[in-house]
């Protein structure tokens, strides 16, 4: 967390996004597992590419599925906010409990249409093969 005038303030590191037209692995991952909420996350991007990194689509959402079940079967099965919202953590966690098995019965398939997740800087895009030839001594 960073500080701008004594308010604390998220870092990028910390955040989380959602494209609804899916173009990455790690949308997949936040409409997989219903966390498309942005505004408040159940994980944070870092979390969600840590995981694609290490592990295969399938395996990756299974185990962030581990994670939110172990975070909420641990909370109370119905909450509800002060504006009237209510939310059924029981029902949630029986989905993730599902989606967890589906993604090991290899039921759940990676996607084929995205773009991989921005690593570091891009400074130009190769167009065409490389061609270029070394010299053999």
């Amino acid at each position: 967390m960073a500080t701008l005038n004594g308010t604390l303030t998220a870092s990028p590191a910390t955040g989380a996004t959602f494209d609804p037209a899916l173009p990455t692995y790690k949308d997949h991952v936040r409409l997989a597992l219903g966390d498309t909420d942005v505004a408040t996350p159940l994980l944070v991007d870092s979390t969600i590419d840590a995981k694609l990194g290490l592990f295969s689509y399938s395996e990756a959402v299974a185990q962030l599925a581990e994670a939110l079940i172990s975070q909420f079967a641990q909370k109370p099965s119905d909450y509800t906010d002060k504006n009237g919202v209510s939310i059924k953590w029981s029902e949630r966690v029986k989905a993730w409990r599902e989606l967890v098995l589906n993604c090991r019965a290899s039921a759940v398939e990676t996607p084929s249409a995205v773009r991989p997740a921005a690593k570091g800087i891009c400074i130009g895009l190769l167009t065409a093969p490389d061609k270029t030839t070394f010299r053999s001594d």
